[in-house]
């Protein structure tokens, strides 16, 4: 029989397998951002324009949206911008460093709930861009051309674009990492390895213990109060 002072603590693995989770969830996420960045030709228009749901019709119409189609920015900007896509230019900036900055939470355990929150937001949108159900039309090819072009740069950028992405039917690998980030979201991100874990070892030391909390303190003395008893 196992010794039980020797016995694994089986809170420990789970620990573990949980900081592993989010570790390799965290450098997919943070690879793909540096991917998107270092790939001169990369643009979100090909996945907004070849979307498909019934949201398609949103994200298709995002990706065209001009600035002379938007009032306020077609007042304000100056008229060389009005045919630039706005939507698509912020979401091609905004997507590769929300990628990398979500990754380096979970990798580095850092605001852990704050980046799993970020990469719930982005798995989302890319769902509901691009859900796993067969819903384009026969004979309909999606356009990926923008993601092969211009592969003389970055070319370690341009090898990990090109290949297949699988097949999917209702579960993929975005709504695989959505689940596992939303049972990371169960655990308490402090309690994991990591830098939060560091903080809040940091911040224990300067809070009383419970112990210290608990032990009465001494009633300051009244010497305003009327004295009992008679003198002499």
């Amino acid at each position: 029989m196992m010794n039980e002072s020797i016995k694994p603590n089986e809170n420990d693995w789970r620990i573990f397998w949980f900081t592993a989770l989010r570790v390799v969830i965290g450098w997919h996420f943070l690879f793909e951002g540096l991917i998107k960045l270092a790939h001169p030709a990369w643009s979100a228009e090909g996945y907004l324009v070849n979307s498909w749901g019934p949201l398609a019709p949103l994200f298709q119409g995002m990706a065209a949206l001009q600035v002379q189609d938007t009032f306020l920015l077609n007042w304000i900007l100056p008229e060389s911008m009005r045919e630039t896509c706005w939507i698509l230019g912020l979401t091609d900036y905004f997507i590769p460093w929300a990628l990398v900055l979500a990754g380096l939470g979970l990798m580095a355990g850092l605001f852990t709930t704050l980046a799993a929150w970020l990469a719930i937001g982005l798995l989302v949108l890319f769902i509901a861009a691009a859900p796993p159900v067969d819903l384009l039309p026969q004979g309909a090819e999606a356009d990926w051309t923008v993601f092969y072009a211009d592969l003389n740069y970055a070319q370690w950028a341009g090898r990990s674009m090109v290949g297949s992405e699988g097949n999917y039917y209702l579960v993929n690998k975005n709504l695989v990492e959505l689940m596992a980030l939303a049972a990371l979201l169960t655990m308490n991100g402090s309690k994991l390895y990591g830098l939060d874990n560091v903080l809040a070892q940091f911040g224990e030391k300067g809070a009383p213990t419970a112990a210290e909390a608990e032990e009465p303190r001494p009633a300051a003395p009244n010497y305003g109060a009327p004295v009992s008893g008679r003198v002499g």
